[in-house]
């Protein structure tokens, strides 16, 4: 069954979450061009300053703000607000269903970096489980590397799980079947299958992605990542608009602090020079009160990100 676009368009949008229990680091939207069998990502990083009455309205705490039957519901509008568009479909990633998907291909090997520590895992070739990928999407320590921040590393280990899950033609629709079963998501057996086959030819090493562009921002000693919305509507417009007309700085929602001229300001890589990069523990209840918290940034400045140029 072919999916269909909220929006009568090609485009067909896919929020992904990667989900540990009630936390939600990781947002990426996928982008599946039924027309040209193409796929493209972008993150959401975890620290983007969002709208909305949260304490700390960071983008990764929307989804441990509600109850079950409304969280995926209320990121999906935080996306809409800020993107002008609703994603068409959501498919949870959570330990269970990424530990299923590498079973399905045995373990996949995969180059970690040297930099930054993901918990236990070792830099270098590695073959994957379900346990250890998973801690690619729980990086809790700071980074300021561009060439290996932790959401390139998730998107490049994406790629790789897709194309090595769709090698198989065969096998399509046993995987189709099983993923139904186990993940959480509102895409039917039918529609998994019918993306399975359309993009089992595709280079995954020549798909879109990268981050939101933006720069880190301290806001009331919390640091946020404020998204920079007229090149985010840009890469918007070219890979993810879904409607019939154009997107503008006026249609999409990127939340901006308020303040004199030049406090908006964005250094090239998402960091400031002032910057001080602190190790920040998974067991310490990651309080979000410290600037030197971890903030995802985006890949260099006025490039567009492919997984194969790391």
């Amino acid at each position: 069954k072919e999916p269909e676009s909220s929006y009568g368009s090609s485009i067909i949008n896919i929020l992904l979450l990667v989900v540990d229990g009630d936390v939600n680091d990781t947002q990426i939207l996928c982008s599946v061009n039924l027309a040209e069998r193409s796929l493209a990502m972008i993150s959401i990083p975890r620290d983007t300053y969002v709208a909305g009455d949260y304490a700390v309205p960071k983008a990764k705490n929307i989804y441990a703000s509600y109850d079950d039957t409304k969280a995926i519901g209320a990121v999906k509008d935080a996306v809409r607000g800020m993107m002008g568009f609703m994603p068409d479909y959501y498919f949870v990633l959570d330990r269970a269903t990424l530990t299923e998907s590498l079973n399905f291909v045995n373990g996949l090997s995969f180059q970690v970096p040297d930099s930054p520590k993901y918990h236990s895992l070792n830099s270098g070739t590695r073959t994957l489980d379900g346990q250890s990928a998973f801690e690619l999407f729980r990086f809790k320590s700071t980074w300021d590397d561009v060439e290996t921040d932790p959401p390139r590393v998730q998107r490049t280990f994406l790629l790789a799980l897709f194309d090595a899950m769709l090698a198989d033609k065969n096998r399509i629709s046993e995987i189709s079947v099983k993923l139904s079963e186990i993940a959480d998501t509102d895409l039917s057996v039918g529609e998994l299958a019918y993306l399975g086959y359309l993009l089992a030819d595709f280079d995954f090493d020549n798909a879109f992605s990268r981050a939101l562009p933006g720069g880190e921002k301290t806001i009331d000693n919390v640091t946020y990542y404020e998204v920079d919305p007229a090149k985010a509507v840009e890469l918007l417009n070219e890979h993810f608009n879904p409607m019939q007309k154009e997107l503008t700085v006026f249609s999409v929602n990127f939340r901006q602090e308020q303040g004199d001229s030049g406090e908006g300001e964005f250094s090239d890589f998402g960091f400031s020079s002032s910057t001080e990069e602190t190790e920040a523990d998974d067991s310490d209840g990651d309080t979000d009160q410290d600037t030197g918290e971890d903030t995802d940034p985006p890949s260099d400045e006025g490039s567009t990100e492919t997984s194969d140029n790391g």
